[in-house]
């Protein structure tokens, strides 16, 4: 596997969906074991872009040009599905299998979501997103934290795709949720897992802040970020808890107000 190079587009029958979830899958599987930290770095990289382009797209401004995982996959050969089907205003069949693949127990979307297949190539790519590859069970190679030569950014980014899921479903899902707190705990773990210093921790659990400068402003950015997910599930005293440990982290008192 080379660093940054998804699997290749075999054909041009292949659908969006099929590449997304039978190819892509079983081509990280088959790389996870013994691949070289830089290549799945690039990994968490094409997995977080993904994310980002999706994100952006529906809260910033519409991608620009061709927007499709096969056309980016493909090198630019492969056109969207609505490019493919301008005449009709019926949605594709492979655009209806993508939103279909980001249903979650019976939980339908919002709506019709465009560009839904970036969201799903981020929730395939990276370790524990989608429940069933690695990492989905917290262990092995790919479960983060730096294991197994996965970069410990890989289960924050898994949290971040997991948590767009959430809020495009009409729902909120169980499952999806269960999978988000692992990987948040992993997330936090992580980040906290550098060379640390004790400091007062009045949420309990003997918290030691990271010892340099940047290390205790990603501590407080990922606890900050995990309690701001844990208030939207409604865990509140959890989510004062990781605050109080923010606050901590960074070094100044952080005031919560509202809650």
């Amino acid at each position: 596997m080379k660093a940054g190079v998804l699997p290749p587009v075999d054909g041009d029958e292949v659908s969006s969906a099929a590449y997304i979830n039978e190819v892509v899958p079983a081509w990280l599987a088959s790389a996870s074991v013994g691949t070289p930290a830089a290549d799945l770095l690039a990994v968490t990289a094409a997995g977080a872009a993904s994310l980002c382009a999706f994100a952006g797209h529906h809260l910033s401004a519409p991608l620009p040009g061709p927007s499709s995982v096969l056309h980016a996959a493909s090198g630019g050969r492969r056109s969207p599905p609505r490019q493919r089907q301008q005449s009709s205003h019926r949605v594709p069949d492979d655009e209806k299998a993508v939103l279909r693949s980001l249903e979650a127990n019976g939980e339908e979307l919002i709506g019709n979501i465009d560009n839904a297949d970036f969201l799903l190539l981020a929730l395939r790519l990276l370790p524990g997103a989608d429940g069933e590859g690695p990492g989905a069970d917290g262990e092995g190679p790919g479960a983060g934290c730096g294991a197994g030569g996965w970069p410990g950014s890989a289960s924050w980014w898994a949290a971040r795709a997991l948590g767009m899921q959430q809020r495009i479903l009409a729902y909120r899902s169980a499952a999806v949720a269960d999978r988000a707190v692992r990987a948040w705990r992993r997330a936090v773990a992580a980040v906290l897992s550098t060379p640390r210093v004790p400091v007062d921790d009045p949420a309990g659990g003997g918290f030691e802040a990271p010892k340099t400068r940047f290390g205790r402003s990603l501590a407080a950015a990922v606890l900050l970020e995990h309690a701001l997910a844990l208030f939207s599930s409604g865990r509140d005293p959890e989510a004062r808890a990781q605050v109080s440990r923010a606050s901590d982290a960074a070094g100044f008192d952080i005031e919560l107000r509202g809650r």
